[in-house]
C-alpha cells in the first residue's frame, strides 16, 4: 500500500514521486508542441513511427538501470516517456478524428471511438496486470514488455503502410467479413440470423 511504501521503503517512494512529477511535467510542456508538429506534417503514420522509436528507446532504456538511486539516466528516460505519452495522445486523437470526418465513416463515428477506447483501455488493464505481475518476479520485465509492444506496433505500421486506401471498405463490408468468422456466426446465429442492414440499424 501507499503508507507501507511511505514506512518501508522511504526512498524508492521518493523516487517514484519524483519521477511520476518528471514525467507528467514533461507530457504538459510537449503537449503544444506535439500539436503543432500534428498540424505541420501531413504524414502522421511517419510521426507515429518516430514516437514509437522514442518510446522503445526510453522503455528499454530503463530495463537496463539496475541502480535507480545513482543513475541519472533514469531522469532522461523519465523525461522521454512522459513525452511519447503525450505524443501518442495526441496523434492518435488526430488521426480518429480525420477517419470519422469522411463521409463513409461520419455515420459511425460513435462507433469508432468507442471501439478505439475500449481497446485503449484493454491495453492499458492488460499492461498493468501483466506488467506488475512479471515486475515482482523481475524489475525490469515492465519495461521490456513495453519495450516488445513498440516493436510489433512499428512492424504493424510499417506493413499498413502498403495497404491502400478503398472506397469500397465501409461499414457494411467489414460486418459481412466478420459475419463469415466463427466468432462472427456465432454472434449472427445469437440474434436469429439478421442481415448486414438490420444489424445498421440497430447500431
Amino acid at each position: 500500500t501507499l503508507d507501507s511504501d511511505k514506512v518501508h521503503c522511504p526512498e524508492s517512494y521518493i523516487l517514484s514521486s519524483i519521477l511520476t512529477g518528471i514525467a507528467n511535467t514533461s507530457a504538459l510542456v510537449l503537449a503544444p508542441i506535439a500539436g503543432i508538429l500534428v498540424d505541420r506534417i501531413s504524414n502522421h503514420i511517419h510521426l507515429l513511427l518516430i514516437v514509437n522509436v522514442f518510446s522503445f528507446i526510453g522503455f528499454f532504456g530503463l530495463s537496463f538501470i539496475s541502480e535507480p538511486d545513482s543513475s541519472i539516466m533514469i531522469f532522461i528516460f523519465a523525461i522521454m516517456v512522459g513525452g511519447v505519452q503525450i505524443f501518442f495522445i495526441i496523434i492518435s486523437m488526430t488521426m480518429l478524428s480525420n477517419i470519422v470526418s469522411l463521409e463513409h465513416y461520419y455515420p459511425y463515428k460513435g462507433a469508432i471511438s468507442g471501439v478505439s477506447s475500449l481497446v485503449g483501455g484493454v491495453g492499458i488493464l492488460f499492461i498493468s496486470l501483466v506488467g506488475g505481475l512479471l515486475g515482482d518476479i523481475k524489475s525490469s520485465s515492465p519495461f521490456i514488455i513495453i519495450a516488445i509492444v513498440n516493436i510489433a506496433f512499428i512492424y504493424s505500421m510499417i506493413r499498413l503502410r502498403k495497404v491502400k486506401e478503398n472506397n469500397n471498405r465501409n461499414f457494411e463490408s467489414v460486418i459481412q467479413k466478420f459475419k463469415n468468422t466463427s466468432v462472427g456466426k456465432m454472434v449472427f446465429r445469437s440474434r436469429g440470423g439478421i442481415n448486414s442492414d438490420e444489424f445498421e440499424e440497430d447500431y
